[in-house]
């Protein structure tokens, strides 16, 4: 039987499209992904259930991408360049991953998700890369979403290294905001040459990773963005 992964989102009112909030609709290739990997996606949104009534149903979660979290939530002020925030969808996505990894379910957070996963154990974030980190390299590329922009480096040892088996590999960019001070379980795996932490994993759970990059756009064309779905996958099987 397939594993069930729940992906997270956000239902939006279609006159929504145009303002701030639209980078919050979910882009097809998450379910792509998880579908190719072998899993069975199922969505996951706050206006259909609170967060303990989708914990019987998952053997994975999938936490998306889409735009800035609130900063309240990690004890922050919002910077000028914080937008889009929907405290209605970060609420239930930190408290939806404080359940899952609670019953050790596999989780992996792709770049806001990443984030949430990060806020959720009591971590920070950058609010604003290009402000706040001197000799920032460019994290939003105007390349073709599919396309690397820039490489990261992973640490020797650890789980990413392990699925990716590389020391450093090509990745596509379209953030501004990262993972500043790690949550308590959590290590840094992966960085850019200019510091901005990349990845992260945990150290108490079975399988988590959280990666600043966008895999589910580059899965069909690059064999190691791949094997973090499928690794993913597996870990939700088992």
């Amino acid at each position: 039987m397939k594993p069930i992964i729940g992906i997270t989102c956000l239902l939006r009112d279609l006159q929504l499209f145009e303002s701030p909030e639209h980078c919050n609709v979910l882009p097809t290739g998450f379910i792509e992904a998880v579908t190719f990997a072998g899993g069975t996606p199922v969505l996951l949104s706050p206006q259909a259930a609170n967060a303990a009534e989708y914990l019987p149903l998952l053997d994975g979660l999938l936490l998306s991408g889409g735009a800035d979290v609130t900063p309240s939530l990690y004890g922050q002020a919002p910077h000028t360049k914080t937008t889009g925030c929907i405290p209605e969808r970060d609420g239930f996505e930190v408290e939806l991953a404080r359940a899952v990894l609670a019953k050790d379910i596999p989780v992996l957070g792709i770049c806001r998700g990443a984030q949430v996963l990060n806020v959720a154990l009591g971590g920070t974030l950058i609010q604003d890369i290009p402000e706040c980190v001197p000799g920032a390299i460019s994290h939003l590329q105007d390349a073709l979403d599919h396309e690397p922009s820039h490489d990261v480096s992973l640490v020797a040892s650890g789980l990413l290294a392990e699925v990716l088996a590389s020391a450093e590999i090509p990745v596509n960019s379209f953030h501004h905001q990262a993972v500043d001070k790690p949550g308590e379980g959590l290590r840094v795996v992966a960085r850019s040459r200019d510091g901005v932490i990349e990845a992260v994993e945990g150290t108490r759970w079975r399988w988590v990773v959280g990666v600043q990059w966008h895999p589910e756009y580059m899965f069909l064309s690059n064999e190691k963005q791949a094997r973090l779905f499928k690794a993913f996958i597996a870990a939700a099987t088992r």
